[in-house]
């Protein structure tokens, strides 16, 4: 998948956390789908937002507060989206590479 850092950039400043949050997630979802379609991605919030990966009977999960998410939206274009990504790997998740240049903005 490919992506524009430009774009990433602008949105980044101009959507508030929960909706940076929903972009991100779906950004992920659709690079997980190239790797395999049955991956769905849910974002809910209660104290804070979990971000739950589901793969069949498989699921993974990144919790974040507010506090950080708006941190993390800050700090860099691709920040959350790294968390994320060290995360669901730090949880096992097997990452592909090879499929656009994403995963080389986020790794």
């Amino acid at each position: 998948m490919n992506i524009n850092s430009f774009v990433r950039s602008y949105t980044a400043r101009n959507l508030n956390g929960e909706d940076f949050l929903e972009h991100v997630a779906n950004l992920i979802e659709r690079q997980l789908k190239e790797w395999d379609s049955v991956f769905e991605v849910i974002v809910k919030k209660f104290a804070n937002y979990e971000l739950i990966i589901k793969m069949n009977e498989l699921s993974y999960r990144v919790d974040l507060s507010e506090n950080e998410l708006n941190y993390l939206q800050q700090k860099a274009p691709f920040a959350l989206d790294q968390k994320v990504w060290e995360e669901l790997q730090n949880q096992g998740l097997p990452i592909i590479n090879g499929f656009g240049d994403y995963m080389d903005f986020v790794l």
